[in-house]
């Protein structure tokens, strides 16, 4: 947690304290999906200085730290520091870990690169908190330096459909053996842009404690009106941490912010083209089968075309992919992971559940093939 407590806001807009407790936080933010983004982003020089806000139990700072780069991160929860200094100690690195509240930080120095990953800006509620912390970060940044964050593009019929529903969003084991299960339900407040959630959290099979995970949404034209007004120039957005997929705005300027929208994954109200599907499937689905090495190399294979040629796949692409001819496509599962392509032979889907209307779509659609065969071979077996 980045920031202090909730009560000097006038709000009980909050998160939970229970969601920070550092084996709860780590059992549930295992991934490094988004590692790959940020290390793109990091200056060639290995001597600049980097400066990681709401940098938790060091999810991201270590692995950049390991790579040697100069690295700080700054959090205000206490226990996620400590926890943080241990992986570091672990790992053999010396980190500089800040215990401060991010929207009046001042540490007297200036970085390259300064970034808020994590969705963790949702959690400024109001418009002051802000622009406090854009402030801090443009006052702690070098001149031509980046900053990055990443944050949710709002989906209001997605919040609304599904408002009081209470669903499961996850079930693991911490490192100190607790089972934990997470039930969430949520209502919009459209008036302060809150979306109130609640978690409902299970301990080896026990009720343990309702705790909220309230985040403010912020929609794309608010959030680069505010960014410009503190004094940033956005170079870069995107939809997604594949980086280029969508390019949606670029300018060099002598200031620059990089925003990172980070959608909800294929939660879109427009029935998807054959071109947005390919671009939108392959690097989600490949990540089941394939090391990170090889995705970056298959997707390379895709960008540049050498997937297909003449009307059909090429001999090297044939065992990573595969076309099927698309006859519909649904766009919003009940778990909102992704389309579920309908084909001659079958619906093909990486989705469990199936519930969503599918909707027309002419056209081939390419899907990454261990994927598919996987799902024909669990539909042959029903």
């Amino acid at each position: 947690m980045c920031l202090q407590s909730i009560k000097n806001m006038n709000t009980d807009y909050k998160v939970g304290d229970f969601i920070y407790n550092a084996d709860i936080y780590d059992g549930l933010n295992n991934s490094l999906s988004d590692l790959e983004f940020y290390k793109k982003w990091l200056p060639q020089n290995k001597d600049a200085k980097i400066l990681e806000l709401c940098c938790g139990t060091g999810r991201l700072t270590i692995p950049i730290a390991k790579d040697g780069y100069n690295i700080k991160g700054v959090d205000y929860t206490l226990s996620m520091l400590e926890r943080a200094k241990e992986k570091a100690f672990q790992a053999g690195l010396k980190i500089d870990f800040i215990e401060a509240d991010i929207r009046g930080l001042n540490l007297e120095e200036k970085f390259d690169l300064i970034f808020i990953p994590f969705n963790s800006i949702h959690h400024l509620y109001k418009n002051e908190d802000l622009f406090d912390t854009l402030k801090v970060v443009r006052n702690h940044l070098k001149e031509k330096g980046l900053f990055l964050l990443d944050c949710f593009n709002p989906n209001i019929q997605y919040i609304v459909e599904n408002e009081r529903k209470q669903q499961v969003i996850a079930e693991y084991t911490t490192n100190d053996g607790r089972k934990v299960l997470i039930k969430q339900s949520m209502h919009y407040e459209s008036a302060s842009q809150i979306n109130r959630i609640k978690w409902q959290y299970f301990i080896d099979d026990k009720f343990h404690s309702v705790q909220n995970m309230d985040m403010r949404l912020f929609f794309p034209q608010e959030l680069n009106s505010y960014l410009k007004q503190i004094g940033f120039n956005i170079i870069h957005k995107f939809g997604d941490f594949t980086e280029g997929e969508r390019l949606l705005a670029r300018a060099e300027q002598e200031i620059t912010a990089d925003s990172l929208e980070q959608l909800p994954a294929f939660s879109r109200q427009k029935v998807l083209s054959v071109e947005e599907m390919e671009r939108e499937r392959i690097g989600e689905l490949l990540r089941q089968r394939y090391s990170k090495e090889e995705i970056a190399r298959l997707l390379g294979m895709y960008k540049s075309g050498r997937h297909f040629r003449n009307g059909e796949l090429t001999e090297q692409a044939k065992p990573c992919f595969i076309y099927r001819r698309a006859k519909c496509v649904s766009l919003r599962p009940a778990d909102g992971r992704g389309p579920i392509v309908a084909t001659a032979d079958g619906e093909c889907a990486p989705c469990d559940a199936i519930t969503a209307q599918l909707k027309p779509l002419a056209g081939r659609v390419l899907l990454p093939k261990p994927a598919y065969e996987r799902f024909m071979a669990q539909r042959a077996s029903v």
